[in-house]
């Protein structure tokens, strides 16, 4: 097997993602770009050019909604899912891996 070089590997990330979106558009869930995605998007306009992974956040009600069925949606898609210690969605055979992290409201009590 050969190795991806960074640039192919952020194209097929890049493919990922569009399909990630259009599948949280589909199934009514809200999504964004978090970390160093977040960064290379208003940074770089693309990637950073030396990052290979892809950081997405979820309020915690979509991401649990996601949780409950993305081993079953995604797997069946050929993609490998990891739950623990958050979402991982991957493309076996490379280092392709979107990072699905939640995002979790504060309790009323913290409001000032």
């Amino acid at each position: 097997m050969r190795l991806l070089s960074l640039k192919e590997i952020q194209q097929r990330e890049l493919a990922m993602l569009l399909l990630f979106s259009r599948f949280c558009k589909d199934h009514g869930l809200c999504c964004y770009l978090c970390g160093g995605t977040l960064l290379g998007a208003i940074r770089h306009k693309g990637f950073i050019p030396w990052d290979d992974d892809l950081d997405i956040s979820m309020l915690r009600e979509d991401y649990e909604r996601l949780r409950a069925n993305a081993a079953g949606l995604f797997g069946s898609r050929g993609f490998s899912v990891s739950m623990d210690p958050f979402i991982q969605i991957g493309l076996p055979g490379t280092l392709c891996n979107v990072d699905i992290f939640p995002y979790d409201t504060a309790p009323a009590a913290w409001s000032p």
